[in-house]
């Protein structure tokens, strides 16, 4: 806004007439895009009213959601627009009214608290024409496939978006490639990397082939599932145009295989290739290459056994970048990260139909107390065990239900 006052902007985050449960994981991700296009302002307003300013378009849950959602990925307040006060039509907006009344407190805590915490979990590196976004024009940015959105948002890991950080796991999707320059590769490629077969095929036409251990190809075969190696997991595996993974180097690690069986339903079955390559690469970085991509079938990245896979990946690329993850196997939305004192704050979405009966945790986090965020902005104990690396917190989520918990660990 021009003048000498404070500068501030509303971002068109809105999720109007909505949908799905699952629609919250687009919401953060154009939420995230559009704070970082936005640029350094003073305040960043969500867009989380009601148009037009009725339960039929909006939820008073889901706005509820919508500002929390918008609090959590960089916003500094919201833009309410309860009452449609052109129309004199005596719409009834009290569950609106209710909600924020009973939550001003909640918001202005967790408002609070975000600005200091260093959010933790893999970082879908966003376009760089994100940051010159132009919304006459640029409408591509706005489709984008990555990693949190498609598969680690929906299994409950943490995540985050932003611009290039060498100092966590970045992941990168052929959409991203398209976007960055060769110096922005390399400082991608010489940290921790996630690559999905789609970018690998990218980066290799460019010549970064070297830095992921492995030779993306465009080929066919034929497929049946994936085993990630030592475990139990056997995960499904159609291919839809995904690329062969060849010519290892010396020093790659297979992490996963590609088999086939000799026919349907066989006891047995048939190496093709490696479906997953760690690598440590001439630039210092460790990479992880993967056939799966994720703009591909839904049938190959959802399933406990694909939840067990990307943890194991994101593991051996960063042990300590979840220190908490949701082990719940339906859709749930996970955010955490580490506070000033050392202790976490985190927050849990239920965004499945099925109530979530509790919520279990998992991490290597020894902990101490749970408290739960009031409506009133007050932290409330609430009860937990806690049986090795897994904590179950006694508080159920309906569908779309929310909470913001502090964890403080035992020293």
């Amino acid at each position: 806004m021009a003048g000498k006052g404070e500068s501030f902007l509303r971002i068109n985050n809105a999720m109007y007439l909505e949908g799905d449960p699952k629609d919250f994981y687009n919401s953060i991700y154009q939420t995230a895009f559009k704070v970082a296009a936005a640029g350094k302002l003073d305040s960043i307003l969500d867009e989380s009213d009601t148009c037009p300013h009725n339960r039929w378009s909006k939820s008073a849950v889901t706005m509820h959601n919508h500002i929390t959602g918008g609090i959590l990925n960089g916003v500094s307040g919201g833009k309410l627009w309860l009452s449609d006060l052109r129309n004199k039509s005596d719409y009834d907006v009290s569950e609106f009214r209710k909600i924020v009344k009973e939550h001003v407190g909640f918001y202005d805590t967790l408002l609070n608290e975000v600005d200091a915490v260093k959010w933790c979990g893999p970082n879908a590196v966003l376009r760089n024409a994100a940051f010159q976004f132009n919304p006459g024009t640029a409408l591509k940015p706005l489709v984008y496939n990555n990693w949190n959105a498609t598969i680690i948002d929906r299994f409950g890991l943490p995540s985050q978006y932003g611009a290039i950080r060498p100092d966590t796991l970045n992941t990168l999707t052929a959409d991203t490639v398209d976007s960055l320059d060769d110096t922005d590769i390399a400082t991608v490629l010489s940290g921790r990397a996630l690559v999905d077969g789609h970018a690998a095929l990218k980066l290799a036409d460019r010549g970064f082939a070297r830095h992921l251990g492995c030779k993306p190809e465009r080929k066919p075969f034929k497929t049946g599932g994936e085993h990630l190696l030592g475990s139990k997991w056997h995960c499904r595996f159609q291919n839809t145009g995904l690329p062969f993974l060849g010519d290892l180097a010396k020093g790659a690690v297979p992490l996963s295989e590609i088999t086939v069986p000799p026919y349907r339903y066989a006891p047995t079955s048939n190496y093709v290739m490696p479906g997953a390559v760690y690598y440590e690469n001439e630039l210092g970085g460790k990479v992880i290459t993967t056939s799966l991509s994720v703009n591909s079938t839904v049938y190959n990245y959802q399933g406990h056994d694909r939840k067990e896979w990307m943890i194991a990946l994101l593991e051996k690329l960063d042990p300590g970048a979840m220190p908490l993850y949701m082990t719940a196997l339906q859709n749930v939305y996970f955010k955490c990260g580490i506070r000033p004192d050392g202790n976490l704050l985190a927050a849990a979405y239920n965004l499945s139909y099925d109530e979530l009966p509790d919520i279990s945790l998992r991490g290597n986090v020894a902990v101490a107390q749970v408290e739960m965020l009031t409506g009133d902005g007050k932290w409330e104990k609430v009860c937990f065990e806690q049986n090795g690396r897994d904590i179950v917190v006694n508080k159920s989520l309906k569908c779309q239900e929310i909470a913001i918990f502090r964890i403080t660990k035992r020293h």
